[in-house]
């Protein structure tokens, strides 16, 4: 018998692998592209520091300045970038980009693990690592981004409360809301885990409390900080609107979508409605095949995604759901059809280079 978990890290480095060679090619596309005078791009000379990590770069350098925006940007992943970048290579800029490439391949490795425990079937263990790294939006996971680190942190807190490791879970949530303000959905992820255990003894009440509270801490920790800093407990919260905008009816918005992907918003705002769509669309499938806590929680991503006035970013906010994958994984391993899968990756790889040569260019707020 082969070992599972051995196959998993086969197919995590495959794909790890491979996602890295599609954005490369996206690299040589868009320095064609501005050889041939259609440039310049200056966020292509920023090449893997690109828009956000030109801020988590400044903070990991200098910290939290203040009076500046960068506050929108929690602190462990600047924090751990500094940890691995400079001791060893006197360059912050390198730290981040290991640090996220190195938990890109570790957030595949535990969605994967976490699929075979839900489901039971190799299958759709290695088809979600496989759809983990080369979904379009994946390119972040390869740029110097959060998300593969939040990644890792919410897929150890899935881990924890499917086996009931309560104090696991917390500590993956205070860790996860210290990385991204979507941390604190895991608290969500908590309740749902309790309602559906129903009655327990008061011991075990006490841990499940402990994993309530966990996300709480951690962005209470910053907020603290910020506080002192800024002058503005909310202040993390506070500076998103100046780029997300309020918040506004989903429904509304959704409508709004269609309206700027049949106008003259095709390839700009109008491009965002498809993975709208289907993010929910992943919602439904999480309930179907993985289960109710699961979807819950990535619905209540989903649902603060969308309800934003400004899309920008929407794919890699609703890629921040680490369930989504299992549940896509599963739906395409269900229809039985070999053809559709490959069909999928194709098309999915295709948008990762796409959407990175987007980047690069300008035309895509990642």
């Amino acid at each position: 018998m082969t070992d599972p978990t051995r196959d998993l890290l086969r197919t995590a480095g495959i794909a790890w692998l491979a996602a890295r060679a599609l954005v490369g090619i996206a690299a040589v596309i868009v320095g064609v592209l501005e050889a041939g005078d259609r440039g310049p791009y200056p966020w292509f000379d920023r090449g893997l520091l690109a828009w956000d990590g030109d801020w988590y770069r400044a903070i990991a350098e200098n910290g939290y300045r203040p009076g500046e925006e960068e506050i929108r940007f929690f602190p462990l992943f600047p924090l751990l970038g500094r940890i691995v970048g400079f001791p060893a290579f006197d360059n912050a800029s390198i730290g981040l980009v290991i640090v996220a490439n190195a938990m890109a391949l570790v957030a595949s490795l535990m969605i994967g693990t976490l699929a075979l425990r839900i489901t039971g079937n190799a299958d759709i263990a290695h088809r979600s690592i496989w759809l983990v790294a080369v979904w379009p939006a994946s390119f972040v996971l390869v740029f110097a981004y959060s998300e593969a680190l939040f990644l890792v942190l919410t897929a150890w807190a899935g881990l924890a409360l499917r086996e009931r490791r309560w104090e696991h879970a917390a500590a993956a949530g205070f860790l996860a809301t210290l990385t991204r303000p979507t941390g604190l959905a895991i608290a969500v992820l908590v309740v749902a885990v309790v309602l559906q255990d129903g009655r327990t003894s008061a011991r075990e009440r006490g841990r499940q409390g402990l994993a309530l509270i966990g996300p709480f801490l951690g962005f209470a920790l910053f907020a603290s900080v910020s506080a002192r800093e800024h002058g503005a407990f909310l202040a993390p919260v506070d500076s998103q609107r100046v780029h997300r905008g309020e918040f506004v009816d989903p429904l509304r918005r959704l409508l709004r979508g269609v309206e700027d992907i049949v106008g003259d918003e095709v390839f700009g705002d109008g491009l965002h409605l498809p993975f709208a769509l289907v993010a929910i669309v992943g919602v439904v499938l999480l309930a179907r095949y993985v289960g109710r806590p699961e979807a819950i929680y990535a619905g209540t991503i989903v649902l603060v995604a969308i309800s934003a006035d400004n899309w920008n970013s929407l794919e890699r906010y609703t890629l921040n759901a680490y369930p989504m994958m299992i549940g896509f994984a599963a739906f395409l391993t269900d229809l039985g059809r070999t053809l559709v899968w490959r069909v999928t990756i194709v098309a999915s790889s295709a948008g990762l280079v796409g959407m990175s040569v987007l980047t690069w260019t300008g035309d895509y707020v990642p």
